[in-house]
């Protein structure tokens, strides 16, 4: 795949997420978990396989750097109930932390490109890899958050009147966590 054409791609991809996001919707562990390993997998396809120390000491860099956005916007993404089930809405801080990575990714870019132009064109090669490292760690938040809540995280959607599909691994996650609140609230109770 040519760089411009995953470069587009890419921005593509994050207007999409930034916008349905933002209006809020279902959290869904297929699209919070699933979706984002499509994206590490291309990004692995699509990777340079000639690297400079500079170029591959880059890419490390940039990976931990999407990794850590992914951490800290998964923490700032609102979570609440809407019919029956787990929503998500990317906030202000969550947008602010988007554009702060791609500011740092774009910069750094830039200057390992004018140092090195072999080491940029490396560094850019990873694009698809770090955007689904990033996001992922992001979904893994969401949905260890979700898991805590009340209302079910499902997996996927219904369609066409269909019921929500729901995952048995993130139905016992939660319900390990509802049963071990109950037993605290219990033991703080007998205490009194």
């Amino acid at each position: 795949m040519s760089d411009p054409i995953e470069f587009i791609l890419i921005i593509a991809l994050l207007a999409y997420t930034l916008i349905r996001r933002s209006a809020g919707q279902p959290a869904q562990g297929r699209k919070l978990l699933v979706a984002p390993i499509v994206f590490i997998v291309i990004g692995l396809f699509v990777l340079s396989h000639n690297w400079s120390p500079l170029g591959l000491a880059v890419v490390i860099v940039s990976t931990l750097v999407s990794i850590a956005f992914g951490i800290a916007r998964g923490f700032t993404i609102r979570l609440y109930e809407k019919d029956g089930i787990v929503w998500m809405k990317y906030t202000k801080v969550t947008i602010a932390l988007w554009i702060a990575n791609i500011v740092i990714k774009l910069a750094g870019a830039a200057i390992v490109a004018s140092i090195n132009p072999a080491a940029g064109s490396q560094e850019s090669s990873g694009l698809f890899l770090r955007l689904g490292l990033g996001v992922l760690m992001e979904g893994i938040v969401v949905a260890s958050r979700g898991v805590k809540t009340s209302s079910p995280l499902i997996w996927s959607r219904g369609k066409d009147g269909q019921s929500d599909r729901t995952s048995d691994f993130l139905n016992r996650r939660q319900q390990r966590r509802t049963n071990r609140t109950k037993r605290i609230t219990s033991r703080r109770a007998s205490r009194r």
